[in-house]
């Protein structure tokens, strides 16, 4: 299990994935686990980026599926979570663990 951001918040206690190799040993087909904090509790998320370019998982409580690719540096993706499409995103990734 990897605690994974995609975010630069709280940086401190992740690496950045910063080339396609490291990003394919260290994030795909892993289980990804990521909580944020919501008022007084969390709300968290189990994703799969998976080697064949999908992303399956949940989104408490809503399933989420979509693509993503490698792209100049950055992790891309398409992603729906249950009936919303998501824009097009392209972002830095982190891990930790």
């Amino acid at each position: 299990m990897i605690a994974c951001s995609v975010n630069s918040f709280e940086t401190a206690a992740y690496d950045r994935v910063a080339s396609k190799d490291d990003f394919l040993s260290r994030v795909v087909d892993k289980k990804l686990v990521l909580v944020k904090s919501v008022n007084a509790g969390a709300v968290g998320s189990v994703l799969y980026i998976n080697s064949d370019g999908t992303i399956s998982g949940a989104l408490w409580p809503s399933p989420v599926s979509g693509t993503w690719e490698w792209q100049s540096g950055k992790y891309c993706s398409e992603v729906v979570v249950g009936d919303m499409r998501l824009p097009r995103e392209c972002k830095n990734a982190w891990v930790s663990g």
